[in-house]
């Protein structure tokens, strides 16, 4: 970090003072890189909750030391504690007094205090617009009344309505979001619960949605499939929040196969799958730039990119991402290095993540990082061709297994006899699962209780290291922590 960066860092002592720095280097060393050894670490900050009235929304912090949490609401231009939010976890009753409130988590440890970014309540309303092919396509107030275009759902429905569509749906062209919504598939004609998901396609000729104006696109249910031309979501300025969504053959010309994101937008994706995504430029499935993205149980497969990131690419941008399987990515083109993920000029901390056989070209890497830092904990880089890392920014390892070695702490180059990807159970993502000897097996460390990519319950503190959490018994774990043999492995680090 440099000097004008760690004196704009949010950090207070014990008694909320803010602590003050005296770096002042000399004019020749102004961009000098300083190292600030905190006692707290961020995994993942808060992202925007979406609720309707009387439902809870939802908001969660992780973080990397054994800190306490407290859970703070921006009243009248201060940062106020919420009394008894003390869990990494804080659920508020949502109402219309709560839209667009701004809450944080401050995790203390040590007489050091450290604030997450902040997240907003947005608020969704009451009208449910219906869409389904058997509907009368007269007024979408009713499954009966159902609209049979989607667009002209979205064209009618008032601001912070939720969509639901039954069955699949085709786009006759790019959609536009300048308003609050939410769009929901997987329902049967007639159900008042989803029980799958629908199939959006989009003919291989347009993309999907454009978010712009601040708008909050929320998409769950959703198998977005066969767009061209442009991203499938484009996202300017806005808030796009996916849930079980997938994107499948999506291919593009300019950057961002499935999603492009700018100018301040925040995504945020949990349990999807990315696969056959495209571009001829940047991000094969995802493209951030100047954004702030949080995944979590996400499967990015067999995509590719020209220049950088064949499945992730950030650009003056920040990633929060945990239980991440990113398999078989390739370049479009030889010749400049390559990568999965790509950063440029963004800070990125990785967890729990599954890298493998990135490519069958040997200037083609699992990460690269330019002029950025990158931090990585309980992870697996196997099977890339190339080496793992290219870098000449900050890299930070920890707890991982990487075939070709790196410097950090704890790290192995020992294989971790990973499956080829499958779904495990009902999970909606796949993930590649390891044996009961597997190396990765009791090899990472977790201080915060959290599920694996499969939704099962990650074992504290010694969890398997990659996507996959391996558990053959849970009275064996209470018994010795762990059930791989810790002589192929160092002891976990904090």
């Amino acid at each position: 970090m440099t000097a004008a960066e760690i004196r704009a860092l949010d950090i207070v002592d014990a008694q909320g003072n803010p602590l003050v720095y005296t770096l002042t280097p000399a004019e020749e060393n102004a961009e000098t890189d300083f190292y600030l050894s905190a006692t707290v670490g961020i995994l993942k900050s808060p992202a925007n909750a979406v609720a309707r009235a009387g439902e809870n929304a939802v908001f969660s912090v992780l973080s990397d030391g054994d800190g306490t949490y407290q859970w703070q609401k921006f009243e009248n231009g201060v940062w106020v504690d919420i009394e008894g939010a003390t869990s990494n976890t804080l659920e508020v009753s949502a109402s219309a007094a709560d839209n667009g409130a701004k809450f944080r988590c401050v995790i203390s440890k040590g007489g050091v205090k450290i604030a997450t970014s902040s997240a907003e309540m947005v608020l969704l309303g009451t009208t449910d617009i219906y869409v389904s092919l058997e509907g009368d396509n007269s007024d979408g107030a009713s499954w009966s009344g159902a609209y049979t275009s989607l667009s002209a759902a979205v064209t009618r429905a008032p601001a912070g309505a939720r969509i639901k569509v039954a069955g699949n749906a085709s786009i006759g062209g790019r959609i536009g979001i300048s308003k609050n919504l939410e769009i929901e598939g997987g329902y049967e004609f007639g159900a008042d619960a989803p029980t799958g998901v629908s199939v959006l396609d989009c003919g291989s000729s347009v993309a999907a949605f454009n978010v712009v104006n601040s708008a909050v696109l929320s998409l769950k249910n959703l198998e977005i499939r066969n767009t061209a031309g442009v991203p499938a979501i484009g996202v300017n300025a806005s808030t796009l929040a996916l849930e079980k969504c997938r994107f499948v053959n999506v291919n593009t010309t300019p950057s961002g196969g499935a999603i492009y994101a700018e100018q301040g937008s925040i995504v945020s994706v949990e349990s999807c799958e990315f696969e056959n995504c495209s571009t001829a430029y940047a991000g094969g499935a995802i493209f951030l730039r100047n954004s702030r993205g949080i995944i979590n149980s996400v499967f990015i497969g067999l995509n590719s990119a020209t220049t950088g990131g064949a499945a992730i690419y950030l650009k003056d941008s920040s990633l929060d991402m945990t239980n991440a399987t990113i398999y078989g990515g390739t370049p479009a083109v030889l010749g400049n290095p390559r990568s999965a993920v790509q950063l440029v000029g963004s800070k990125a901390r990785i967890d729990c993540g599954t890298f493998v056989q990135s490519a069958a070209s040997a200037n083609f890497f699992a990460l690269v990082d330019v002029a950025s830092e990158l931090t990585l904990r309980n992870s697996i880089v196997w099977g890339n061709l190339a080496a793992a890392f290219d870098h000449s920014g900050v890299l930070d390892a920890k707890n991982c297994i990487v075939d070709t070695g790196c410097a950090g702490e704890n790290i192995s180059t020992q294989n971790p006899e990973l499956s080829e990807p499958a779904y495990s159970g009902a999970s909606f993502v796949r993930t590649m699962q390891v044996s009961a000897d597997s190396v990765a097996v009791g090899a990472g460390v977790l201080t915060d209780p959290m599920s694996d990519a499969c939704s099962r319950p990650r074992r504290a503190p010694n969890c398997t290291v990659g996507a996959f959490e391996y558990m053959s018994d849970y009275s064996q774990w209470a018994v010795d922590g762990g059930i791989g043999d810790s002589a192929q492995f160092p002891t976990p680090t904090e």
